[in-house]
């Protein structure tokens, strides 16, 4: 205990010029004549000690009193309960979950003493963050983990919130590091870090489990699985997959294919995989032949093997639509052949769902190669036909008329660009004029001496892009590189010119156009067929510039559709789904087309979905004589059909179904490997340590020596001069001498 002074103003200048104008009025005289001597000294003691009383005021006297404290503070207890808690690598084959129960069972003394010191307050986290009682080890976790994830940068975030206002002295996770979720609780790590070490929380952690990689964790995953979208039966389909072999080292992993699955299904096909290193991705091939058409479901599984931590992710399914026969396509272009043909034929005769024929025409007209172009029409069925740079004028009328005959009865045409393709090749003048998806005029003529017109022609570079209508159409969208088809649009080089289209009839669609916009790609309905305008001959570019792959997809997908077999079509309605996998909540969309006459009745149209009979809108379809439909998002996991029926005066007619699968990827058992690396930068950014949970107690006894050190001396001022005895004594001294002096008349 010590006292203070703080003269007003903190200056003693100042006070020691009010201290000597009060000395001076204390000697001011009394007018003496008027009173007895003894009273003058008694009116001077009270001025005197009225007035040491106003400088002692003055200086602000306090008294500074020394006390210690203990300062209060919160330890947090974030304890993970994700599913992948329940994977048994613990110790002598306890699961994470059992081990942090064994952990604070053996630890409860410790604990008890930490919450002497401290409060100590405990929450479980997984997908949400839920308080829980931190009274012993043994009734901690009561319940098993089931969270379908696990949240960590979140749920840390969330426990700050909640713990506003509290003093947070430290953090301990007991967890196996890993963050598996998705939405809006997806948080980067770094932003909680900054946080954590701004408010000078360090966080603590308990690494539950083994990481990948450390020879200790035994599991196996199917990490993908990629398969055709269409096959034709007797051909080969090769069924491609990733799979993730841990702790393995030294042993042959067997790979099987099942038909449906294996309880109920048939084996067609397995593969071994040499396993040389701890962690090993292995590629496997899987090749198989279909034997009947239709749509199956096809499972690459891994039979569980011994010592397996989690089996849950050693298979994944997928559906397969299977046709009965080859697509023929009919390629006629001129001669000699253009750089795009010899990179087309190669593009569509990789593999053997394309049957390819070739025919080169000579500008000039020459009458065997003619014959031969019409004993094609006449003598071969095909499915499609491409058009390249033929003048109209060297075939004969009767052979174009059978062409659009046979596009109007379901054969598919493309007309790619060219010195004399459509209006320079003198198209208006035919029969195709009446399907082709573009306007042409007699007037476009190309004649072979002059030079490329500009009013007809486009120069190039011409940079080629989808348009939004195109984006997600069939005909262009390539399944096969799902979200990267924008990317490699983006990255695609220029092609060296293009056909103008001047005007497009009313039901054409444009699927690519140029940067000016263009029309590159046009597409119309024709009868039961299906015709598109390319106004582009050097795509080729394409496969040069490293996209050979992409080069191939799309004309592939171009074929395919044009030929009415992008879909299973064994009758005369079908069904397209725009994917055959989904995961549970995700809306269904399809399309049902058809090619029935509507001239006897009305045609009624019905969809449900069988499993549960549930009734499923149909909306029309602009431009495509079809229906678009959604199937309500199937929250259960499971094998799902569209039945699609189509009656006429209450007699049904066709109906046709499609298979597809709602498929729970689960990710926290889907790679269940501890994940140190997210706590150590945890660790490094807050100041605080990763250690394995033999080390629990050492961190438990480190808190509570920082809980005693926590001690601090204060000092507790009390002021002196602004209590009310203090101004209660100078104001009745003050009172005093008043009446007095009224009294004895100096007043």
């Amino acid at each position: 205990m010590r006292l203070t002074f703080e003269p007003i103003g903190n200056s003693w200048t100042i006070f020691l010029a009010v201290a000597g104008m009060c000395l001076a009025a204390l000697f001011v005289p009394i007018r003496a004549g008027s009173i007895p001597p003894h009273r003058q000294r008694f009116l001077r003691v009270f001025r005197a000690v009225s007035l040491v009383l106003l400088l002692l005021a003055l200086l602000r006297p306090s008294l500074i009193l020394l006390k210690r404290e203990r300062h209060s503070g919160v330890v947090l207890f974030l304890v993970d309960n994700s599913r992948s808690m329940q994977v048994m690598d613990g110790p002598n084959g306890s699961s994470r979950f059992e081990h942090v129960r064994q952990i604070l069972k053996a630890h409860a003394s410790a604990l008890s003493a930490l919450s002497t010191a401290l409060e100590v307050r405990a929450y479980t986290f997984g997908r949400e963050l839920m308080p829980i009682q931190l009274t012993n080890g043994e009734s901690l976790l009561s319940h098993p983990p089931e969270q379908p994830e696990s949240a960590l940068a979140w749920s840390l975030e969330e426990a700050l919130r909640r713990e506003a206002g509290r003093r947070v002295v430290s953090i301990i996770l007991l967890t196996d590091g890993a963050q598996r979720v998705t939405g809006t609780r997806d948080v980067p790590v770094h932003g909680i870090a900054t946080q954590l070490q701004q408010q000078q929380i360090p966080v603590l952690s308990v690494l539950l489990g083994e990481p990948r990689g450390m020879g200790r964790f035994s599991d196996i995953s199917v990490d993908s699985l990629r398969a055709p979208a269409a096959a034709v039966v007797d051909d080969e389909v090769v069924v491609s997959t990733t799979i993730h072999v841990e702790g393995y080292q030294g042993r042959q992993i067997p790979v099987e294919l099942w038909l449906e699955s294996p309880a109920q299904g048939q084996p067609l096909c397995s593969a071994t995989v040499d396993v040389t290193s701890v962690s090993q991705a292995c590629a496997v091939q899987l090749p198989f032949v279909p034997k009947t058409p239709g749509e199956f479901k096809l499972v690459v599984r891994v039979p569980t093997q011994p010592g397996e931590t989690i089996a849950l992710n050693n298979s994944r399914a997928t559906i397969l639509r299977v046709t009965k026969g080859r697509v023929r396509v009919l390629i006629v272009d001129s001669f000699p052949p253009r750089p795009e043909l010899g990179f087309l034929r190669r593009a569509l005769t990789l593999g053997t769902q394309l049957e390819i024929d070739i025919l080169t025409l000579d500008p000039k007209g020459i009458p065997s190669q003619l014959g031969a172009f019409h004993r094609c029409l006449t003598e071969r069925e095909y499915q499609a036909v491409i058009l390249g740079n033929i003048p109209s004028w060297i075939v004969d009328k009767n052979d174009w008329e059978m062409l659009c005959r046979k596009v109007t009865e379901g054969m598919g045409l493309l007309m790619i660009g060219g010195m004399w393709s459509f209006g320079p090749g003198g198209y208006a003048d035919t029969p195709l004029a009446e399907i082709l998806p573009v306007r042409m005029s007699h007037l476009e003529i190309q004649r072979p001496d002059e030079p490329p017109r500009t009013d007809v022609h486009i120069p190039g570079p011409v940079k080629v892009r989808p348009t939004s209508e195109g984006t997600s159409h069939p005909m262009i969208d390539i399944r096969e590189l799902g979200q990267q088809n924008q990317m490699i649009w983006d990255r695609l080089p220029a092609l060296d010119g293009a056909n103008k289209f001047d005007s497009l009839k009313p039901a054409a669609q444009v699927l690519l156009e140029t940067s000016e916009r263009q029309p590159v790609l046009v597409y119309q309905p024709a009868g039961k067929g299906r015709v598109a305008a390319l106004a582009v001959d050097s795509t080729w570019r394409w496969a040069l510039a490293g996209y050979p792959e992409f080069f191939r997809l799309f004309w592939r997908t171009i074929v395919t559709f044009l030929a009415n077999k992008d879909l299973v079509r064994e009758g005369r309605v079908w069904i397209d789904l725009a994917e055959r996998v989904y995961r549970p909540n995700s809306p269904v969309d399809f399309f049902v087309g058809h090619d029935l006459p509507e001239d006897k009745g009305r045609l009624e149209f019905s969809a449900q979905l069988q499993q549960t009979k549930q009734i499923v809108a149909l909306e029309p379809r602009s431009g495509e004589r079809g229906f678009r439909g959604t199937v309500p998002s199937p929250t259960a996991p499971g094998d799902y059909t569209v039945l699609v029926q189509v009656r006429q005066q209450d007699k049904l007619l066709e109906e046709a179904t499609a298979r597809f699968l709602v498929v729970e990827e689960d990710i926290e058992l889907g790679n269940p490997a501890a994940d140190p690396t997210l706590l150590q930068l945890l660790a490094t950014a807050t100041g605080g340590e990763v250690v394995r949970p033999e080390e629990f107690g050492r961190l438990l006894n480190r808190l509570s020596q920082q809980a005693a050190q926590m001690e601090a001396t204060l000092e507790v001022r009390q002021p002196l001069w602004d209590r009310w005895p203090w101004l209660t004594t100078v104001l009745c001294l003050v009172s005093l001498e008043w009446f007095f002096r009224r009294r004895w008349g100096l007043v």
